[in-house]
């Protein structure tokens, strides 16, 4: 008996219109807002995140999609965790034989991946729970699941790139070498997205990335 593949997409042109103009709203509306005056920076960005995954799950139900259309199901969660995690040990394995080649040539990798931190251990509690967990999860609910599910009718590789470009722009980094990182992230994400069509292998990727950052960056806290 032939057992289906699972699929990702496609997802159709409105959706992402509804989406991109929903996750805009959000964002105007938070930067419109002196929000600065009663709450932190941080918690800003988690009150915004949170509302945009909102935001793109309702999206989808409402138009009568289910979330496997992203990849993600009850089913599959777990093995997605599981695949991702595989996934992260195998690229920590890659990383750490750069750290260890560069140490070798006298080069310190340590300052091309760390992150400035908050002060005081309430900011990093905040920040490890924000951008280590939140920001991941709708990011990949968009740049992922929706964009790329997108792009990907016309091809891989087109879907890959322009995923990724978009991936690195939004995150108005200036051009330094962390944004060589960025966009190894977003290719990675998108090849892990693509190969297991499970939106939690990316997810995984993702949220442990970033962990593993603000770690390698607790030193200079």
């Amino acid at each position: 008996m032939n057992i289906a593949k699972p699929a990702i997409g496609p997802i159709h042109a409105r959706i992402l219109c509804m989406v991109v103009l929903g996750l805009a709203a959000v964002e105007i509306s938070f930067r419109a807002i002196s929000w600065h005056e009663t709450c932190s920076m941080l918690l800003i960005l988690a009150i915004a995140r949170f509302f945009e995954g909102g935001i793109i799950i309702g999206i989808l139900f409402f138009e009568k999609e289910r979330l496997s259309v992203v990849g993600l199901s009850k089913s599959t969660a777990l093995s997605g965790l599981r695949r991702g995690l595989l996934w992260s040990g195998a690229f920590g394995g890659v990383i750490l034989l750069v750290f260890i080649s560069l140490s070798l040539m006298g080069v310190d990798p340590l300052p091309f991946i760390q992150n400035p931190l908050p002060g005081n251990t309430g900011g990093l509690i905040l920040l490890f729970l924000v951008g280590g967990v939140v920001a991941p999860i709708t990011e990949e609910l968009f740049f992922r699941g929706i964009l790329y599910g997108f792009l990907r009718r016309w091809g891989v590789v087109p879907a890959l790139v322009l995923s990724s470009l978009l991936f690195v722009l939004a995150h108005e980094t200036v051009f330094t070498a962390f944004i060589l990182i960025q966009l190894t992230g977003g290719l990675l994400f998108a090849l892990a997205y693509e190969m297991e069509k499970n939106l939690m292998v990316p997810i995984t990727l993702h949220v442990l990335g970033n962990l593993a950052i603000y770690i390698l960056s607790l030193p200079n806290a």
